[in-house]
Parts: structure tokens; sequence; C-alpha cells
């Protein structure tokens, strides 16, 4: 992969973020048919005329936290960071929290949210971002001109783990909140993510904090394998609750996790395997579209929209399968993406219903995750190479 510098760009939800987009989306769960309507509309602006809307609200490009973290995840892999500009790197990256005080460090979305859970401030840290920042930290540690900085950094992220809600507790099984925040209903996704941040504490943080840490990966753990189907898939929300559904990258997100704790704590468990392989059967079963060569969005599906593909489940499903050592069928979806979502040396994030290439640039919205999961197959390349 070429070196390539990240600059700042437009996102898909950009329109959803202005003040009267968040309305609007509010209004939308809310049941307001009016708000319905809107919403359609700013879809369409979205949809058919994204660059001329833009320039009427006079919107701003711009940089996410979750983007700036895999970026450096990339620039790690292939070796374009070193001593030199490992500061500055970082520096980048603290520039993109949502908190940093003396005992908490976390990553958000980098805008205002509005989503059937609740409202989520710009500045509000999510449990979902914030453990690529943490795996961005200790790639960074490697360095000597940052080592200190970059491991006090990541055992401040302690606290914002601690400041979690605790919405549901029972003897070996613990669900927590998605940001420190009441909520009404279990994210599972959030769940896998919160078990992954105290893995990595129980084997990069404070020592004082590691049995504790392990401790909760393992009951977080618990409660995830607990609540999956017995198709082996994840509702998006642990409850049947309506509006609940399940998607491609939601499900990858779940089971890459899992798999990422089961490694980090070396656990042994026939439970917990079955979850794992169940999981990827269902994700290839039920998403892969072998006629088609990629994966589709969703197998229970809430809200309609007009995309029938996006790069993120591409990205995420080529990871997944990845971690479970079926790198030639992840080669084969890649070529398949390449030929799809690239056109000119330009990726575009999504591709709509009526076969169009849209979201050009949108680096957030599933380009830097692929090319995060491509820089590792470039590197599975290049060690079966050296074989």
């Amino acid at each position: 992969m070429d070196v390539f510098e990240i600059e700042p760009y437009y996102d898909p939800y950009d329109l959803w973020t202005t003040s009267f987009g968040q309305e609007v989306r509010n209004g939308f769960y809310k049941g307001k048919l009016l708000s319905k309507f809107m919403a359609a509309g700013i879809a369409s602006c979205e949809l058919f005329i994204p660059e001329f809307t833009r320039n009427i609200l006079n919107t701003k490009k711009s940089l996410h936290p979750i983007s700036v973290s895999q970026y450096i995840l990339i620039a790690y892999e292939n070796s374009w960071i070193n001593e030199s500009n490992a500061l500055e790197t970082l520096c980048l990256l603290k520039e993109q929290a949502a908190v940093n005080s003396e005992n908490s460090f976390a990553f958000g979305l980098g805008f205002t949210w509005v989503s059937k859970n609740g409202t989520y401030s710009s500045q509000q840290p999510f449990v979902t971002h914030t453990p690529y920042a943490m795996e961005a930290l200790l790639k960074l540690s490697s360095f000597e001109s940052v080592n200190i900085i970059s491991l006090a950094l990541f055992n401040k992220t302690w606290g914002f783990l601690e400041s979690l809600k605790v919405m549901f507790d029972d003897d070996d099984k613990l669900a927590l909140s998605y940001a420190p925040v009441s909520e009404p209903r279990i994210v599972v996704n959030a769940n896998s993510y919160a078990a992954y941040s105290y893995a990595l504490h129980s084997i990069h943080g404070h020592p004082e904090r590691r049995s504790t840490a392990n401790d909760k990966a393992i009951s977080i753990l618990n409660w995830i394998v607990s609540c999956q189907e017995s198709n082996g898939s994840w509702l998006y929300y642990a409850d049947n609750e309506p509006g609940n559904f399940i998607d491609c990258f939601h499900s990858c997100f779940v089971v890459k996790n899992l798999i990422k704790v089961k490694e980090l704590l070396s656990i042994n468990s026939t439970k917990l395997d079955a979850a794992i392989n169940n999981s990827i059967r269902y994700i290839i079963d039920n998403f892969y579209q072998s006629n088609v060569g990629l994966v589709k969005r969703f197998s229970v599906q809430d809200i309609k929209d007009p995309y029938k593909y996006i790069l993120y489940d591409q990205a995420e499903f080529i990871g997944v399968l990845i971690d479970s050592g079926n790198v030639d069928f992840a080669l084969e979806v890649s070529s398949k993406v390449e030929a799809e979502f690239k056109v000119n040396n330009i990726y575009y994030a999504q591709i709509d219903l009526f076969g169009r290439r849209v979201g050009e640039n949108y680096m957030r919205w599933g380009i830097i995750p692929y090319l995060y999961q491509l820089s590792r197959l470039n590197s599975l390349r290049c060690s079966i190479c050296v074989v």
C-alpha cells in the first residue's frame, strides 16, 4: 500500500449532524410523520446532490477519532511511523479526544448524534471508539520518544471504562452502557468492545488493576455469550423490543472482539469457541452473497434506506475472515471490493439501489476500515512470500 496522509473529508452523516438534522432524527425516532418526510428529504439530498447540499450549508470537511486511530494502525502496519514522526502522530490522536482529564482519556464520534438510545454530544466518549485509540497508543508506545506518554494516556482510559454504567450484573455476568450516561437499552457490540478494552488493561495496564480488568473482561464475555441467539447471531440490542436489527458490520464487531479477548487472555473454553464459530458461520451464511461476491447489509432490518452495499460491511467481513484464518476467502472478497467500490484510484463508501457508487472518499464510513484490513492482508501476503 502506498503511503498516504490522512486529511479532512466529508462524511455520510454530515447533514444529520446539523441542528436541523438532529431535530429531524429526534422526531423520526418519536414517530412523527412530518419528521419522517423531512428525513426522506435529507436522505435524498445525500443520495443525489451531496456536494451541492454541503456547499449550500457551508459544511466543512473534518477528521474523526476512529479514523485517526485506524490510520495510525495502518501507518504502523506499513512502517510509516518512526521515531521522528511518532510525537506528531501522538499529538494528532490527542487532538481527537472527547475527554482528556487528569483521570480519564477517551474518544467518541466527534459530532453530535441522535439515535434510538438517546442524543450524544460531540464530546461524549464511546466504548465502541476508545479501543481503537487504545490500540493506537500501544503501537505508539513502541517508540522510545513517546513511550512514557503513550502508556500514561493508555492507562488513563481506565477512568473512562470505570465510568460506564452497569446495566446488568448477576453472578459471573456483566453488561455496561455504550457511554457513561443512562441508556434505555443494552447494546451488544458495545459490550464486546468493553470486554476487549478490559482485556487490554489486563495485559498492558497498571499492574494493580490487571486482576480486576481480567475479571470484568470475563464477566462481560459471559454475558455476551449468554445472549447469543440459537442461530449464532446477536441482535444489536439485547432485547426483543421494536426497532431491533441484525446487520453485518456490527455482527463482525462482536465476533472480532471475542476473538481478540480469547487470544489476549489465553481462554480455553469450548463454550466460547462454539459461540465464535457459530457466529462466523451465521455471518457467512446470512450476509455473504456468492453470486455477487459481496456481503449484504442486513439479515434482520428495521429502517430502510437507499443503499444496497456499503464498504464498511465488506471491510469488517474481510477482517473476520482474516481473524478466523480464511485468508483466501478474504483475498477473494477484497478483489471484488476493489472492482466494485474503487474507480480511478478513488474509493466510494456505498453502492445505492440504482447501482451507483456514492460517498466519494467518505473515509470514516468504511474506507479507512477497509484500508486497514487491506494492509493486514498485504502483510499476510508478504509473510507467505517470505516463507
